[in-house]
C-alpha cells in the first residue's frame, strides 16, 4: 500500500486536476505540456441581468451581457515543474515585461495566446469518465506570483499562476 501511494507522486491524492498546455510557438520548453495543478479555479458563469419594472411588479430579465470574470488560476509546483515555470515566465514576459515595460502585441499574427484545456483525474492519473473537459479559448498569462524559499522548511515550492482568456467552453461537461 505504501509503495501504490509513492509511486503516485507526493502530490497526487490531494490534487485531481490536469492541465494541457497547446504549444507556444517560441518556447521551446512548453510544447504540449500535460501538468498536474494544485486549487484549480473553474471561474464562474453567467449573464448580467437588469429590472423591468411595470406598475407594481418587477421583472429580473437576463441581459445580453456576459458578465463572468475571463480568468482562472491555479497553483503549481515549481520544485516538480521548473521547466514549465521558467516556461511561464518567458510567456509572462512576452506578453508584459515588468523588468523592460515592454508590452506585446496582442492579436491573432502575435502567438501570444494559446487554448487550454483542463479535467478531473483520478489517483492513479486517468481521466474521470463522468466528468468532461473545460476548454479555455485565447488564454495568457497575466501573473506568475511570487516564489517563497524557506530554509528550514520541508514543504513544496507552490506558485499562483493566474491566466485571462477569450472564451470558456463548458458545454461538455
Amino acid at each position: 500500500m505504501v509503495e501504490k501511494i509513492f509511486a503516485m507522486g507526493d502530490d497526487a491524492l490531494a490534487n485531481l486536476f490536469d492541465i494541457s498546455l497547446a504549444p507556444i510557438p517560441f518556447i521551446d520548453d512548453l510544447t504540449s505540456t500535460i501538468v498536474r495543478v494544485q486549487n484549480f479555479t473553474i471561474p464562474a458563469t453567467g449573464a448580467g441581468t437588469y429590472e423591468v419594472h411595470h406598475k407594481t411588479q418587477k421583472i429580473t430579465k437576463p441581459s445580453g451581457k456576459i458578465e463572468a470574470p475571463n480568468e482562472f488560476n491555479f497553483d503549481i509546483r515549481v520544485d516538480r515543474n521548473w521547466l514549465v515555470y521558467k516556461g511561464l515566465i518567458l510567456w509572462k514576459n512576452a506578453v508584459a515585461n515588468s523588468y523592460t515595460g515592454v508590452i506585446g502585441p496582442d492579436n491573432l499574427l502575435s502567438n501570444n495566446r494559446v487554448n487550454i484545456t483542463a479535467w478531473a483525474v483520478t489517483p492513479e492519473n486517468l481521466p474521470i469518465p463522468s466528468f468532461g473537459n473545460w476548454n479555455f479559448k485565447g488564454c495568457f498569462p497575466m501573473t506568475v506570483g511570487d516564489v517563497g524559499f524557506d530554509y528550514s522548511s520541508g514543504d513544496p515550492i507552490i506558485v499562483n499562476v493566474t491566466f485571462g482568456f477569450l472564451a470558456m467552453d463548458d458545454n461538455i461537461i
